[in-house]
């Protein structure tokens, strides 16, 4: 019956060395369950209204990004703050679109975006741009005439600053801009104007973001795992000899 008891001792040296071999990658997993975020998590993103998006505690998560902190800072006549907010995801491209019929005014808000788990990710934001979809004319060469800007400051720090705009026929392209150091977290400040021309709006704005993979910072080395294995054999070998000596 000694004999028995034996092998059981194995398995458990076994387990432990099994172990061993599986914390590294549990630890890693017990990272990425963590966000460079103060806060719950929050939810998925969607189609969302401006009344919910900036009643303060806003927060969304879509892909690998949290969106949070929305505040309106301009907003004529109300119209921003009542807008359809669509967040979209076609990887590595993230966008912010908000649709309503802007008029002449100006309508600015901001808000910050930051990889989840960049750590264990590698992700990072590459590069911005931002548009705006043209609706008003009037026979006038002057109209539509709307211009759409985006600002964004990383903790690097760098900020990067571009503008779209139109006037008549002529359109302007707002970036894509590149950040000269990928970041994993940026402010944004979106702002559009429109001009104060008879039949003259904006039905809608675009602000996106591409990412990028960048190397994995802290990541747990390689050998690790071996080293467990290493381990849980060298146990069993010991052990098995044990068992033949009191057999």
């Amino acid at each position: 019956m000694p004999a028995l008891t034996k092998p059981s001792a194995l398995g458990v040296a076994l387990g432990a060395g099994l172990a061993l071999c599986l914390l590294p990658s549990l630890a890693v997993r017990a990272q990425t369950a963590q966000a460079p975020f103060d806060g719950p998590v929050p939810g998925s993103c969607s189609i969302t209204q401006g009344t919910t998006l900036f009643n303060g505690s806003f927060a969304c998560i879509i892909g690998d990004k949290i969106y949070s902190n929305f505040t309106l800072r301009q907003d004529t006549g109300g119209i921003l703050g009542n807008a359809v907010f669509q967040f979209t995801n076609f990887a590595p491209n993230y966008a912010i679109n908000s649709l309503a019929a802007y008029g002449p005014g100006t309508y600015e808000f901001g808000y910050t975006v930051t990889v989840f788990d960049a750590i264990n990710t590698g992700q990072r934001l590459a590069s911005i741009a931002t548009s705006a979809t043209s609706s008003g004319q009037n026979g006038s060469t002057d109209v539509p005439d709307w211009t759409k800007t985006l600002v964004a400051t990383t903790t690097q720090p760098e900020t990067l600053s571009i503008t779209a705009s139109q006037k008549g026929s002529t359109l302007v392209a707002g970036g894509p801009t590149s950040f000269v150091t990928p970041a994993t977290s940026a402010d944004f400040i979106s702002t559009l104007t429109v001009a104060n021309l008879q039949g003259n709006f904006v039905s809608g704005t675009t602000d996106s973001i591409t990412q990028l993979i960048a190397p994995r910072e802290n990541t747990v080395p390689g050998p690790l795992p071996v080293l467990g294995a290493g381990t849980a054999f060298a146990l069993s070998r010991r052990l098995r000899k044990r068992i033949r000596q009191t057999v």
